[in-house]
């Protein structure tokens, strides 16, 4: 019952076969001019359209006005740009981490995130994949190395053990594990950590 309320608040709805289907309409955005140029040839769409229907409802502006302005940004005189794509794109990676960085933090607006998202997806998201948007426009965004946020050092797939919410070292590990062994009466108990 709970998954069911779940999908209800993710804007899902029953199809007449009694599966769950998206309610999300991203219609206007697929009629862009500007959007069509950016997905030509890519095949995962639905994804991009809903990254770029979130950062528009974050910038409140449409897909054009984020390209012209830019644009316009461009041909100004090299002391008076503001660089405005770069702090939209920033700003949107502090709203979607929502961290308390001040080098990352949301300053475009006030708007808080509901369920942040993992550090490594946002770099992703933004500096991929919106990034991209302006890069298959062919309005240069230039970021280096430096201006990125840095990928989490903690691999997501890594087994991280815990004691007593302390990090266990690696040299710790065994014997941790030979701890956690000799709590086992069962030797099946055993077999399956020895196998996981």
């Amino acid at each position: 019952m709970a998954n069911v309320e779940h999908l209800k608040r993710k804007k899902y709805k029953k199809d007449k076969n009694g599966k769950f289907q998206s309610n999300l309409d991203f219609s206007e955005l697929e009629n862009d001019p500007y959007i069509q140029k950016w997905l030509n040839g890519i095949k995962s769409t639905r994804e991009r359209l809903s990254l770029m229907q979130r950062f528009c409802n974050f910038i409140e502006k449409n897909p054009s006005e984020l390209a012209k302005e830019h644009n316009e940004d461009l041909q100004k005189d090299p002391l008076k740009k503001t660089n405005i794509a770069k702090n939209q794109l920033n700003a949107f990676f502090g709203y979607l981490t929502d961290t308390d960085d001040e080098k990352w933090k949301n300053t475009l607006n006030n708007k808080r995130i509901e369920t942040k998202i993992n550090w490594n997806s946002a770099i992703q998201y933004v500096f991929s994949k919106v990034l991209s948007f302006y890069s298959r426009l062919e309005i240069p965004v230039k970021y280096h190395k430096k201006e990125k946020p840095k990928i989490s050092d903690k691999n997501i797939n890594e087994k991280t053990w815990r004691h007593n919410k302390d990090l266990i070292v690696n040299e710790n590990k065994k014997d941790y594990l030979k701890q956690i062994k000799d709590t086992f009466i069962n030797i099946l108990d055993r077999i399956f950590l020895y196998v996981s």
